[in-house]
């Protein structure tokens, strides 16, 4: 997965139910933001932006029927700080899920 296009989609497998995961980099306030859809393409969650170290849906976990019920994180796998650019998320940077049993 890499970030140079500004945008990307994913379809993935979240605590055994299937998502499509939709990012994209927002040029205007310099920060990524990503969508959740459920397998029939309805948007769960739209908007979320990239924060480092927090959990993006911690909020909306149990407030959102069908929401996965783990927590995306941001991390920088080289612990240095550095926040997520356009060009270095997928590579230092990481978007990565924890499934519900390890929150």
């Amino acid at each position: 997965m890499t970030s140079s296009y500004g945008a990307f989609r994913q379809v993935t497998v979240l605590d055994g139910v299937q998502y499509a995961l939709e990012v994209r980099w927002n040029r205007r306030e310099a920060r990524w933001f990503i969508d959740v859809y459920d397998a029939s393409g309805n948007l769960l969650i739209a908007g979320i932006p990239f924060t480092m170290d927090y959990p993006l849906t911690y909020k909306s976990v149990g407030r959102i029927n069908g929401l996965p019920p783990g927590q995306f994180f941001v991390a920088d796998e080289t612990q240095t700080g550095k926040l997520p650019t356009r060009d270095n998320l997928g590579g230092d940077i990481k978007l990565i899920y924890v499934e519900a049993a390890g929150v």
